[in-house]
């Protein structure tokens, strides 16, 4: 199931001062450096439909996407959401797609309705289905650090159209007998539920939110097949442009980003140009080093690469880096916000990268606090330099980066023997 969770890892932090100042666009010259590459366990390929840890695939080996109704849907297309997952009232507010955080490398696939009171105790608030249909997947990721158990929940409304939840700390009694597995299992059921119905509950953490419509599909994600562990992703939509007025106006209200569309994107690849998701160049996209598992003390994201807006304040760049995981802060902003990774092409040649700490502020230039609601929102970000990250597009698909954290570009003379080669 999509990977849930929570946006306590973005804890304020002290706003620098100073205004950021251009970082330099070095042209390269020569042949990059050959990189070398980690140890990799790729997914395998399913043996069976049934199998798990896995890519699921057809007869003629193509991604068999998903079926999160396991053969019991019926109809097709969308449907309106007509009840909001939580009660307005007990929403802080709603961070957009396209969020990333921590091992959420590349932007994340659903939206957080963070709570008004966040360190809340378990069951602290109600959560309910945000549409007619029918439960058909319930699923527990066992939790030792932060319990207890986070909880999935599929709403089905039709064979191409699905609401997701994750984070539940606990369902209802009547959906807990007979819907609920074990810790780290799932179960397929086909329970009826309406919109407006309670579900469950969750408390000290954020609801995860997220649409999947399968007749829509994404086009900023240039390789589809890279997505293949995940398949759903390609078909994420705004929850929003779903929602029944008057509830959306008031969900709107909520939310954090201003910027269209409102809901938040996840794909920002363009064919030739930085911008975008990359992965380790042949390590199955996606899935990274053993999808779900770690490997060395490392989470298969540590494969992934993002250069992407901001989900919050889209003028703005983050560069998320896999590779520092799991022991380094890997998500920061650019200093100066240049050069602009949507036009760095191969003719560019090699581009320097200082890396600065990510802050927002709001409309009257105070720090947000990452816990409640505020409006205006924009990055201002700090202008003390963490690293310094060198990226040369090798071709249109293909991508070298080496990682020098703790050193300014004036620092850094060129790739070594730790850069590694993306690719999408």
């Amino acid at each position: 199931m999509l990977a849930g969770c929570s946006p306590a890892p973005l804890a304020p932090t002290q706003l620098e001062s100073g205004e950021p100042t251009a970082t330099s666009a070095a042209q390269g010259a020569g042949t990059p450096t050959v990189a070398q590459q980690p140890t990799i366990v790729p997914i395998p390929t399913c043996p069976s439909p049934t199998a798990t840890n896995c890519i699921p695939t057809t007869p003629e080996g193509v991604s068999a996407g998903f079926d999160w109704s396991h053969g019991t849907c019926e109809g097709s297309g969308p449907g309106g959401l007509t009840a909001s997952p939580m009660n307005p009232s007990e929403v802080a507010f709603i961070l957009p797609l396209g969020t990333m955080v921590g091992g959420h490398v590349t932007p994340i696939d659903h939206q957080y309705y963070v709570p008004i009171l966040f360190q809340s105790a378990p069951d602290t608030y109600e959560v309910y289905s945000a549409i007619d249909g029918f439960i058909v997947s319930v699923g527990v990721e066992h939790e030792l650090v932060n319990p207890p158990d986070k909880i999935t929940v599929v709403i089905e409304f039709s064979c191409t159209f699905w609401v997701w939840y994750n984070l539940l700390t606990s369902l209802t009694p009547d959906l807990a007998a007979q819907a609920l597995p074990g810790p780290g299992k799932s179960s397929a059921v086909r329970i009826p539920v309406t919109a407006g119905q309670l579900i469950g509950y969750i408390g000290g953490r954020t609801l995860d939110f997220s649409v999947v419509n399968s007749e829509v599909t994404l086009a900023g994600f240039i390789v589809p097949e890279h997505y293949a562990a995940e398949s759903w992703k390609i078909h994420i939509v705004d929850p929003f442009d779903y929602f029944d007025e008057p509830l959306r106006s008031q969900l709107l209200a909520l939310d954090v980003r201003t910027a269209e569309p409102r809901g938040g994107r996840i794909d920002y690849d363009i064919d030739g140009r930085l911008i975008g998701n990359w992965f380790v160049e042949g390590t199955n996209g996606y899935a990274g080093l053993s999808f779900g598992q770690a490997q060395d003390g490392r989470p298969y994201s540590y494969t992934h690469l993002a250069i992407v807006p901001d989900a919050i304040d889209p003028t703005t760049y983050t560069i998320s880096i896999g590779s520092l995981l799991p022991n380094e802060s890997n998500q920061f902003g650019i200093l100066g916000n240049a050069p602009n990774p949507a036009q760095v092409t191969v003719e560019t040649g090699l581009v320097e990268y200082e890396l600065v700490q990510m802050n927002w502020v709001d409309g009257s230039g105070q720090f947000w606090d990452r816990l409640t609601f505020a409006t205006g929102l924009r990055r201002s970000d700090g202008s003390q330099v963490m690293g310094t990250v060198l990226m040369q597009l090798l071709d249109n698909r293909r991508l070298q980066v080496d990682v020098f954290m703790g050193k300014r570009a004036s620092q850094v003379t060129g790739f070594t023997i730790e850069a590694l080669v993306y690719e999408r």
